[in-house]
């Protein structure tokens, strides 16, 4: 009996339709270091006949150690629970050991098999966009490689974001090095691109925070006595004024332009993301012959827009900003490395209803326009290496049928007293630190009371922060209600106890978010 029922759970999980490739950035951490990205694509594979059950594979899935790559092969999760919430967001989570298939050498060492985890945030999004957060550790015996990985990169991280790729940018007869996805004077347009453009002010450079790998660095230059600021963004420079005031010269991004880089990039940064800040490590040399002593600053402002036109500094009052990070007093310290760490600033823009598409970044070695060195040997020098956006995922405040709890920093579990009667997620008022962040709400009866948990997931789904509300109050299994974005389900046993999500083996409830209930068997 038993080979017939597996017999038919192989045959079940054949039975499915045509799946769908997503291409996108994967991004690996190995052993702590990273992060390397490369293109990838996972395959999903929703079951016929299984409501809500997919097969993910990760095809070809490898990574590099000390220069060699090392092919994992197709790596296939069956049997994958997806949740779909009501904005259409079909959101993943699995623990399993997943086949391998198609190898090489170290797929044979590791059996053809290596456990993975999917973790809480995978998501299919309803504009068609996958984003999966897995831990795969390749256990080889006598070593283990600690592999975490991020599929869909793009739009919460800056692709090249440690400055690790170059490519060289030209303008007639003159080249200079720009980080992959960054641009600065050579790749110019304007009317006076041309002046411009004679001088490198981008070069890689090995002089990093780490010691290993590689950086950016940005000088400035002097043409006929005046100083030129050295300045590097994620869109495009335009070089339109003699004036170095004038805001013909400047950064923009629109995503309408079809124009592309010398490595075949267009001239912005799509982003998805609301990042609470952005770090970024930076080396700050002035050089001696300063147009005022006053110009003593570099640098940043990174812009989050719509993607349509916008340019830094504005000229004009733009409505498609939706947060500004800004530091404009960068400064030496001695010319060591530091680490900036730059808030975003959302409530100033709330009003423009702005939707999150890309970013404008723009970092230059003066906060003032032609204010550096006016000096053509002993220039401004400003390294950048390992910029992040950082995403919170924790509680500022919640409120259970009006009554107060006060967090704690380091606290994740608190007992409540002071609530009476039946306690729903729609009592349950949890208000997230991160922007952008998504908030779960579970309650369930517990042997106390009820037991309410909140989950706050960060908005690029890396981290989840879990908190439990033990409360003296009378509820049952028909009031557990869960989720402000329906993502979550419980389990239940058939005696009406709630259960681990990976639990095999009998019949099992899944309650879904929105109240409804579907019995399951699991072998």
């Amino acid at each position: 009996m038993k080979k017939i029922f597996t017999f038919l759970a192989a045959a079940f999980a054949a039975l499915t339709v045509n799946a769908t490739d997503y291409t996108d950035q994967l991004s690996i951490i190995l052993n702590g270091q990273g992060p390397y990205t490369s293109e990838a694509t996972v395959a999903v594979d929703p079951v016929e006949g299984a409501d809500g059950s997919y097969t993910l594979t990760l095809k070809q899935f490898s990574f590099t150690l000390s220069g060699s790559s090392m092919l994992i092969g197709d790596v296939t999760m069956k049997d994958v629970q997806g949740v779909k919430d009501a904005a259409g967001n079909v959101w993943f989570e699995t623990d399993q050991d997943a086949e391998i298939t198609n190898g090489g050498d170290v797929a044979a060492l590791l059996g053809n098999k290596v456990h993975v985890t999917v973790k809480k945030g995978s998501r299919l999004a309803s504009g068609g966009k996958l984003y999966l957060v897995i831990a795969l550790p390749v256990d080889m015996g006598s070593m283990v490689f600690d592999v975490k990985a991020t599929f869909g990169l793009g739009g919460y991280q800056l692709v090249n974001s440690g400055f690790e790729d170059f490519h060289t940018a030209k303008y007639n007869k003159a080249t200079s090095d720009e980080p992959n996805g960054w641009h600065s004077f050579m790749s110019s347009t304007g009317s006076l691109a041309g002046f411009v453009s004679s001088t490198p002010h981008t070069f890689k450079s090995d002089d990093t925070h780490t010691g290993e790998g590689s950086s950016v660095k940005i000088t400035s230059s002097s043409i006929v006595g005046i100083s030129a600021n050295g300045t590097m963004t994620t869109g495009r420079l335009q070089a339109g004024s003699m004036s170095a005031s004038d805001t013909k010269n400047c950064s923009f991004l629109d995503m309408s332009k079809s124009d592309k880089d010398e490595n075949g990039d267009p001239f912005y940064a799509v982003f998805a993301g609301q990042p609470d800040s952005l770090t970024v490590w930076v080396k700050f040399k002035q050089g001696s012959n300063l147009t005022s002593a006053d110009n003593k600053y570099a640098s940043l402002n990174a812009v989050i827009t719509d993607g349509t036109y916008y340019q830094d500094p504005e000229d004009k009052a733009y409505t498609n900003v939706v947060a500004k990070a800004t530091d404009v007093k960068i400064e030496s310290n001695g010319a060591v490395w530091q680490r900036l760490s730059v808030p975003f600033d959302y409530d100033t823009y709330a009003s423009n209803n702005a939707d999150t598409k890309a970013i404008l970044i723009t970092m230059s070695t003066n906060a003032v326009p032609g204010g550096g060195s006016k000096s053509s040997s002993d220039v401004d020098e400003l390294y950048v290496d390992d910029i992040a956006f950082v995403y919170n995922a924790g509680l500022k405040s919640v409120k259970i049928k009006g009554t107060d709890v006060e967090l704690k920093d380091g606290q994740t579990e608190y007992s409540v007293d002071g609530v009476e009667g039946n306690v729903t997620a729609d009592d349950v008022d949890a208000v997230a630190g991160g922007r952008g962040a998504f908030v779960t709400k579970t309650v369930e009866p517990a042997e106390a009371g009820v037991k309410v948990t909140v989950d706050v997931t960060s908005n690029d789904y890396q981290k989840t922060s879990t908190y439990v509300f033990n409360l003296k109050a009378a509820s049952g299994i028909n009031k557990t209600t869960a989720t402000q974005n329906n993502a979550g389900v419980a389990l239940y046993n058939i005696n009406g106890q709630r259960v681990s999500a990976n639990a095999q083996g009998g019949l099992y409830i899944i309650r879904k978010a929105d109240g409804t209930s579907v019995k399951v068997l699991r072998k």
